[in-house]
């Protein structure tokens, strides 16, 4: 049940699909349209792909959590107690 929204209407909704947050993709959709939580996330999970196939350059990439930057740091304090001492 997809509703017929102007290109206005999707812009915010696109916006958030192609930062990678769907929840708030979802949220904005049933807003604007009234849509029930599963028809919404329905919607925007075909709006996703087909903006994935059709833009896919225009997609974020998500921030890589990784734990470098605590080793890094975690280094540094070793070096800094150890010069200390």
């Amino acid at each position: 049940m997809v509703a017929n929204l102007t290109e206005e209407q999707w812009k915010p909704i696109d916006a958030e699909i192609f930062a990678g947050r769907k929840i708030g993709a979802i949220k904005l959709y049933r807003e604007v349209t009234g849509a029930g939580l599963k028809d919404a996330k329905d919607v925007i999970d075909e709006r996703d792909a087909a903006l994935r196939s059709s833009l896919p350059s225009s997609f974020q990439t998500p921030a890589r959590a990784g734990c470098l930057g605590v080793i890094l740091l975690a280094v540094g304090v070793f070096i800094a107690f150890k010069s200390v001492i």
